[in-house]
């Protein structure tokens, strides 16, 4: 797949609808924390204007014809019941950017962007969804610096980093990673993941992995090789429980129930009530 860039993307504006979905906490926390040296009050201001100011710049780059912000949910979730200890370090929310997250969400409907919010599901799992039920119909682009979506990216899901203003592409991630996107998911499960709090298989560093990855695509494959140095070979064995584990819970789902049909996310512009 060649690079898709903005104007390859404007180009099939009239023919195909144009989906963003923002990653909203990536987006929000990422803001405040760039803000926070300040008081709560004033990296709470100033976390508002640039989030409206992100999302602003957002849609006059891609015109999308439907948008949504999708945030996480507060409670644990089916990754929690497969590892105790996921994502069991990450600092929680800081109070004052939870108090005002409410008022962050209210600017972005003004704006004319919903947001999606679920008790339980995770928004890795409810992007990934939308963008399974959507792609058939429309060009969906994620707003996200999480590399963890480059598992999705297909010629009609593509992903922008809001920040570098660029988009993570299948030449970004190959050249980050010397694999192609979609084997993130179990190159992760091999090295193990440190923003996750999971722990990858002893003595299978990045190299080895992605050397093992460009010959072999699946868990099975890797199980049933018989090219693969012995010591490693013998790791991979006697650690397959967590690598099947690892794995499942950095493949995102695709099938939660949504509740809402795409004329409710359709995007008509900032609001002028």
């Amino acid at each position: 797949m060649s690079p898709v860039t903005p104007s390859a993307l404007n180009k099939q504006a009239g023919q195909r609808g144009r989906i963003i979905l923002l990653d909203g906490m990536n987006m929000v926390r990422r803001i405040y924390a760039a803000c926070s040296r300040h008081s709560e009050h004033y990296a709470l201001e100033q976390t508002l204007s640039r989030c409206t100011q992100t999302l602003n710049r957002v849609v006059k780059q891609h015109r999308p014809t439907h948008a949504l912000c999708v945030f996480d949910g507060d409670q644990p979730n089916w990754r929690r019941d497969l590892l105790a200890n996921y994502k069991i370090s990450r600092k929680g929310m800081p109070s004052a950017l939870k108090l005002g997250l409410e008022q962050i969400q209210e600017a972005f409907w003004q704006m004319g962007v919903d947001s999606l919010l679920s008790e339980s599901d995770e928004a890795d799992d409810l992007i990934a969804t939308l963008s399974s039920k959507s792609c058939h119909h429309a060009d969906v682009i994620i707003i996200s610096t999480d590399h963890g979506f480059g598992q999705l990216l297909s010629p009609q899901v593509h992903q922008w980093d809001c920040f570098a203003r660029q988009f993570l592409d299948i030449n970004f991630y190959q050249q980050r990673y010397q694999l192609h996107p979609h084997q993130l998911p179990l190159f992760n499960a091999l090295v193990g993941s440190n923003s996750h709090d999971i722990k990858g298989i002893k003595g299978v560093g990045a190299k080895t992995a992605s050397s093992l990855l460009n010959r072999y695509t699946t868990i099975d494959a890797l199980l049933r090789a018989e090219d693969i140095p012995e010591k490693i070979s013998l790791k991979l064995h006697e650690q397959q429980e967590k690598l099947h584990t690892n794995f499942k819970i950095l493949t995102y789902r695709t099938e939660i129930p949504l509740g809402f049909s795409m004329s409710d996310i359709r995007y008509q512009g900032a609001s002028h009530d």
